[in-house]
C-alpha cells in the first residue's frame, strides 16, 4: 500500500479599501505603504496546518466615487501589484465609505473562486459624509458572503469613543480581533498574525490515509440552477445594417392655414454681404431751379489805353463853346427830336460823367416823350 498526502493549497483573497476623502489627505500615502507591506510579508506567511498559502489581492480608493485600482482577475504578483498601487493619486472629496464596501462586495460575487477565505481591509477615520447611504446595512451583505472585515482607524481620533463605537460595529465579531489603528505599534506584523490564523481556521489540517488509490467514481448529480449573471460590458458597436423596407405612403396633411400662427424670434443679424456691381446707370433728371444771384464779382483790370483823338480847332466857335450844358441838351433835342438825343448823347460821350448821371434821370422822367 502507498502513502498520499492531501495537501491542496489554502485560498485566500485580501482586499483593501483607503479612505482617500478629504478628512484623509495627511494618511493617503501611509494607507499605501501599509497596503504594500502587508503584502510583502505575505509572501512569507506559513500556515499551522502545513497547508501552503495561495492568495492574491484586490484595492480599492473610495471618496465621493469610488476607483477599482487593483481586482483579483489582474492580480500577476507582489511586485506587479506596487507598481499599480505606487502611483495612484489621492481624490479628496467626501467620504462614501458605503459604495465602496458595495463594490468590494460585487467584485467578490464576481471574481471569488468557491472556498476561498475572504478578508477585507477597511481603512477609514471613521467619520461619513452625512449623505452617506447606510453603511451597516452594506457592511451586513459584505459579511453573509463571508467577507471577514477588519476596520482600521487611520488617525488617533479613530480611537474616541464614538468613532470606536462605529468601527466596532463595523468590524467582524470579536472587536478585539478585527478593530485596529494605522498608527499602532506593529501594525502590520498584528494584521498578518490575524490573517493567517483566519486562514488556518478556514482551511483544515492536511490529511494523510494509507490506502491505495482507488478507481474513479461515478459523476455526481449535476447541481442546481445558479442565479443569473449580472450584465456584462456593452459590447462593440455592430456594423452598419442593410436599409429597411421603404414605409407605407402617410395620409394627407390637414390644411394649412393661411393665417401665420406663430413668429419665432428674431434671429441674430447676419455678416454683411459683398459688395454688389455697379448698377446701370439712370435716366437724366429734370432740369432745377435757378439759383439765386452771385455775388458781384471783383473789379477788372484796367483795359488798354485808347487811341488818341482827333485834335479840337482852335477856331471853335464863340457861341458854341459858351453853351451850357443845358443849352447843348436842348439844341441837340430839337435836332434830333424826343429821347433819341439823350440816348445819343449818353451813347457817344459827348457829356461829362456828372451830366451822365442825370441823363438817366431825365430819360426816366420823359419815358422816351418829347420834352416841351
Amino acid at each position: 500500500m502507498n502513502t498520499a498526502i492531501l495537501d491542496e493549497d489554502c485560498g485566500l483573497e485580501l482586499t483593501f479599501l483607503l479612505d482617500s476623502s478629504e478628512s484623509a489627505k495627511e494618511n493617503h500615502e501611509q494607507e499605501k505603504r501599509f497596503a504594500m507591506d502587508v503584502v510583502d510579508r505575505l509572501q512569507a506567511a506559513r500556515l499551522q496546518t502545513g497547508r501552503s498559502l495561495s492568495w492574491k489581492a484586490a484595492l480599492l480608493q473610495y471618496s465621493s466615487h469610488v476607483i477599482i485600482e487593483q481586482t483579483f482577475k489582474q492580480w500577476r504578483g507582489t511586485d506587479n501589484f506596487k507598481s499599480h498601487i505606487t502611483p495612484i493619486v489621492y481624490i479628496g472629496h467626501g467620504t462614501y465609505t458605503t459604495y465602496a464596501i458595495t463594490n468590494m462586495t460585487k467584485m467578490y460575487l464576481e471574481e471569488s473562486s468557491p472556498g476561498n477565505i475572504k478578508v477585507a481591509m477597511l481603512l477609514t477615520d471613521g467619520i461619513s459624509h452625512p449623505r452617506n447611504p447606510d453603511i451597516f446595512s452594506a457592511a451586513a451583505d459584505a459579511k453573509n458572503q463571508g467577507v471577514k472585515f477588519f476596520t482600521v482607524g487611520i488617525t488617533r481620533a479613530a480611537n474616541e469613543s464614538a468613532n470606536v463605537a462605529q468601527l466596532s460595529l463595523l468590524a467582524s465579531s470579536p472587536a478585539s480581533r478585527y478593530l485596529h489603528n494605522l498608527q499602532d505599534i506593529d501594525i502590520v506584523e498584528k494584521v498578518l498574525k490575524e490573517i493567517t490564523d483566519l486562514a488556518d481556521e478556514g482551511c483544515p489540517p492536511a490529511q494523510q490515509c494509507a490506502c491505495e488509490k482507488g478507481e474513479r467514481g461515478l459523476s455526481g448529480l449535476a447541481g442546481k440552477k445558479g442565479r443569473p449573471g449580472d450584465d456584462g460590458a456593452p459590447g462593440l458597436k455592430g456594423l452598419k445594417g442593410e436599409g429597411g423596407r421603404s414605409g407605407l405612403p402617410g395620409r394627407d396633411g390637414g390644411e394649412v392655414s393661411d393665417t401665420l400662427t406663430h413668429v419665432g424670434e428674431r434671429g441674430e443679424c447676419g455678416t454683411p454681404g459683398m459688395k454688389g456691381d455697379r448698377g446701370p446707370e439712370g435716366p437724366m433728371g429734370t432740369r432745377g431751379v435757378r439759383g439765386l444771384q452771385g455775388l458781384p464779382g471783383p473789379q477788372g483790370d484796367v483795359g488798354p489805353e485808347g487811341s488818341q483823338g482827333k485834335k479840337v480847332s482852335k477856331e471853335t466857335p464863340h457861341h458854341t463853346h459858351l453853351l451850357s450844358p443845358v443849352h447843348f441838351l436842348l439844341r441837340e433835342l430839337s435836332k434830333r427830336g424826343s429821347c433819341h438825343a439823350l440816348y445819343y448823347l449818353r451813347v457817344e460821350g459827348h457829356v461829362s460823367l456828372s451830366l451822365n448821371r442825370h441823363l438817366w434821370k431825365i430819360l426816366a422822367w420823359c419815358q422816351c416823350l418829347p420834352l416841351h
